[in-house]
Formats: C-alpha cells, structure tokens, sequence
C-alpha cells in the first residue's frame, strides 16, 4: 500500500546504523527516475505507523521530492517493530558490516526479555550465524550465567549453566583448564561457529548454482553438474571435518601426539582415541 512519508515513526528504536550517503544518492536518483523499489517495512499500531526496515529508501524518496512511498503494513506494537528491526537488511538493501552485526546482536542482548533467548534463536532473529552470536557473548559482559533457563528454537526450556562459559561440542567446560595450551583452546572454541557459518554459506552456493544450472540459466551452461555435486560435497565434508569439537581426551589440553599438540581434536579424531582406549581396555581384561 502507499502510505504517507510524513506519518512514518522513525523515532522507534529500530535504526541501528547509520546511513549510507552512496546509497542514499544512488535511491534517490532512481526515486527522480521514477524507478519503483521494494517496499519498507512498517508496523501499524492504532494509527502509529513504526518503520523497521527501510530507512535508506524513505529518506531517499523524501529527498526526491516523493509524498508517499509504498510499504508492506502489518499490525502489532513498537515493541515487535524493534524485534524485526533486528534482522532487517540481512538480504537485500546495504547490507550490513560485521561490526554493525555484532552492535545487533548487543542491542538484542541488553534487553531483559529477548536477551534471555537461546543463542540459537538470538542467531534466527538477528539473522546471522550462532558463531557470531557466540563471539559477542564470549566479547561482552552478557555471560547471563546468573539467568534462569532459555527457551530454544523448539520451544522448549534449557539450563543456562554453561551459557557465557566457553565449551567444547561436549559440553566441557573449558574455563578450569589448566593445561599449557589451555588459552589456545578455549579461543578455538569461541571462534568455532565460525566454521559453522562458512558450512551454511557453502551449502547455499551449492544450492543456488545448482537450481540456476537446472533452471536454464545461460551463465551457467557449462556448468558439469555431476562435478560440482561431487566437488562441493567433498568441500562441505572436509570443512565440517575440521570443526574443532573437543578437548585433547588424552592430555586435556596439555598438548600431545595425539592432538598435534594443539590441545583439542576434531570429532573424528575424538572417536578414534575413545575407540582405541576401548579396545585397550578390553584388551587388559581378558
């Protein structure tokens, strides 16, 4: 719907950058154009209208001289505009700048209510990684190991015991290390959603090349698709397989043999150690 410029609320807690005068100058001149761009976003609240996303296109159409500017309108209160706001620009429009992230994620955090959610659905509302998501926490004073439980993405309660505390994929804690790489591990652990992102990343640009090749797009023609298939198959395994996924079992985080003296091993090499000193164990009993 076209809605006037001059009844949106932008005053709501839900600009959380500022602009960005390249791409105010480049909307604008499309605006002059005439050229139509996406609508913003706007939550109605009895006769308040709160922008939460769009703020480059509205002051852009203003400065070209437009009245009114087309908006997708649904209803709720300013509280649920800044809760959106936090995930705006993740896909389309000037896309957002790490730094800008992690302040999101800050901002999310600070409040009482929503800063109690599980780092999976902070990650889901934000629209970024649980890597990210992570490393403002291990960065910040919100460890929120005083909360009570959190509620995940399934709706369900979890003990917040370890949240703010660095883990391994176990559930170890790695603040009482004492072993010489022990530092080292620990800001492996906090990097590690790192990895996790890139593996998403790399799965969507599968994806997409793959639908393009399938849909007849001529840049991809020559595209091999068994190849790519099988290339990027074999990309996806190899960098899952170096996600850090505990600490050393054989010299808790001492540094060994076992763990190239790194302190910590891949999931892999966890289960192989396990599997070895099973079967010595069994071995010794007979």
């Amino acid at each position: 719907m076209q809605i006037a410029i001059a009844k949106l609320r932008l005053d709501g807690g839900t600009q959380h950058r500022p602009l960005d005068d390249a791409a105010l100058e480049e909307y604008e001149s499309l605006f002059r154009d005439g050229s139509k761009c996406p609508p913003v976003s706007v939550i109605h609240d009895d006769g308040t209208y709160w922008l939460y996303d769009g703020f480059h296109r509205v002051e852009a159409a203003r400065r070209a001289g437009l009245d009114d500017i087309e908006a997708d309108v649904q209803g709720g209160g300013r509280r649920d505009a800044v809760f959106l706001s936090f995930g705006a620009n993740a896909g389309h429009g000037v896309r957002r700048r790490p730094g800008e992230v992690a302040a999101i994620v800050r901002a999310l955090l600070a409040d009482p209510e929503w800063g109690a959610m599980s780092q999976g659905r902070i990650a889901k509302a934000v629209k970024c990684s649980q890597g990210t998501v992570s490393r403002v926490l291990s960065d910040s004073t919100h460890a929120r190991m005083s909360r009570g439980p959190v509620v995940g993405l399934d709706g369900r309660e979890y003990s917040t015991e370890n949240i703010g505390r660095p883990v391994d994929r176990l559930g170890n804690r790695l603040d009482a290390l004492t072993g010489k790489r022990a530092d080292n591990v620990r800001r492996v652990f906090a990097e590690a959603g790192t990895i996790d992102g890139l593996v998403r990343d790399l799965g969507r640009i599968k994806t997409k090349v793959l639908s393009q090749h399938q849909a007849g797009d001529r840049l991809y023609a020559a595209l091999n698709e068994k190849m790519w298939i099988a290339d990027t198959a074999n990309a996806l395994a190899a960098l899952t397989g170096t996600r850090p996924y505990a600490v050393c079992p054989r010299c808790n985080a001492g540094g060994c043999d076992g763990c190239a003296d790194r302190g910590w091993v891949t999931r892999l090499t966890y289960e192989a150690m396990q599997k070895a000193m099973t079967d010595s164990c069994a071995h010794e009993s007979r």
